[in-house]
């Protein structure tokens, strides 16, 4: 059903229950405008890729200074969405998680990051908003001493679930 269709359907269903309850038009067209609204955000009735909805995870038990790939790996399409990053920090500072829009080979410490998330010490659990972080390209990550270096966590690697899309 295209979004058109879907939209002119929405519609004629809440004029006709406008017209059948007496329904203040004024209501009726704020509710109108919200239903259009949110057709205009991307609602398009699909199913999302996941079966049951919602993003996917790749989860890693000891992410460290070795770039791995997220998604844009064999059979994990390219372009995606970060939703959330979660990680735990049982070293004594604080260490980061560097992310990159690349399918290209990452050179840690000269390829720049698209964003590079701090975990402090105990860990923390980033939500990156209802949307997410667009990546162009692929998704690819690493743990790090610094925001934009190359040297491995020094005590432990990062336990780390990251939800894409």
């Amino acid at each position: 059903m295209s979004r058109l269709t879907f939209i002119s359907a929405w519609i004629a269903i809440l004029l006709g229950w406008a017209c059948f309850w007496g329904v203040v038009i004024k209501f009726g067209i704020r509710l109108l405008l919200v239903l259009l609204f949110v057709g205009l955000l991307g609602f398009d009735g699909k199913a999302s890729a996941q079966p049951y909805g919602g993003a996917a995870v790749y989860f890693n038990s000891g992410l460290t200074a070795t770039v791995v790939f997220v998604k844009g790996s064999a059979g994990n399409n390219a372009p995606g969405v970060v939703h959330f990053i979660s990680c735990g920090n049982t070293n004594a500072v604080t260490e980061y998680v560097q992310v990159f829009d690349t399918s290209a080979t990452v050179s840690l410490g000269s390829t720049a990051p698209k964003m590079a998330i701090p975990i402090p010490v105990g860990g923390v659990n980033v939500i990156l908003g209802w949307q997410g972080v667009g990546m162009i390209n692929a998704i690819q990550v690493a743990a790090t001493t610094t925001a934009t270096g190359s040297t491995a966590p020094a005590t432990a690697a990062l336990p780390c679930s990251i939800g894409f899309n």
